[in-house]
């Protein structure tokens, strides 16, 4: 379901002259393993194969953001893939894409750079001035290390984890009635790096998303409509909005 929904969507998304990249978690290899009673190889070869099936179909497609010629692959970890795994997988790839890992996680083998995440912490409630300083010493870092590097731009962090039973909670990050997002989405566009990530466009579950809710409105959609279109009409967000709900 997963896979025809995304291919669904790149077909549309092409249509309105946008681009796509992906983002590929490699950790359900732990649930290959705990629900199917799968080998760690055997777990290992699924995981790979849908990369490689990434490779040979949407790596090359005219569509996909690049950087230079090479296109972008973005790896929320690897948390499963070991370093000998990971690097058999990498070398693999025919199209040679420039690789990104989650900050703390950027300098193993077969790994080009970092893409900045939400920096929430051991469940703490992290201040601003803490996020920003921790943005800041990676931007710095990376670039000046010549590392492809992604800033982040985020509303705020609030998960319900601990709520629903589901886990601990990795903290919090108040939203500042919209400056987080705005201090973070200037504070990356400052960084210097080619890319910029909005994290995330609609994570309700982690209070990452941007996308119009009863308790916020439109109101992140619209500071980056005056951040990237100042001039676009303010009132086109507030009828596609009413669209959608008819």
């Amino acid at each position: 379901m997963i896979h025809r929904n995304t291919t669904l969507l790149i077909a549309e998304l092409k249509k309105a002259g946008l681009k796509f990249a992906l983002c590929v978690e490699d950790s359900p290899g732990h649930r290959f393993m705990k629900e199917r009673k799968l080998t760690r190889t055997q777990a290992t070869t699924k995981v790979a194969a849908s990369f490689a099936w990434a490779d040979a179909h949407w790596l090359n497609d005219p569509a996909y953001v690049r950087l230079g010629e090479r296109p972008t692959l973005f790896i929320f970890g690897p948390q499963y893939l070991d370093e000998a795994e990971w690097s058999a997988i990498r070398a693999s790839l025919k199209q040679n894409p420039l690789v990104y890992a989650l900050p703390h996680l950027s300098r193993r083998p077969g790994v080009d750079g970092a893409f900045a995440w939400v920096p929430v912490s051991e469940g703490k409630s992290v201040t601003s001035e803490a996020w920003t300083k921790e943005l800041a010493e990676l931007y710095v870092g990376e670039i000046k290390a010549g590392r492809p590097t992604v800033a982040v731009a985020f509303p705020g962090y609030r998960d319900f984890y601990a709520q629903a039973g589901a886990g601990k909670s990795y903290g919090s990050i108040d939203y500042r009635d919209g400056r987080t997002f705005a201090d973070s989405f200037d504070q990356a566009m400052r960084s210097g790096a080619p890319i910029v990530q909005i994290a995330t466009w609609n994570d309700y579950g982690e209070g990452t998303g941007i996308e119009p809710t009863a308790e916020r409105g439109l109101r992140d959609l619209e500071l980056l409509r005056k951040r990237l279109r100042p001039e676009a009409d303010p009132a086109e967000l507030r009828r596609i909005l009413e669209a959608a709900k008819r």
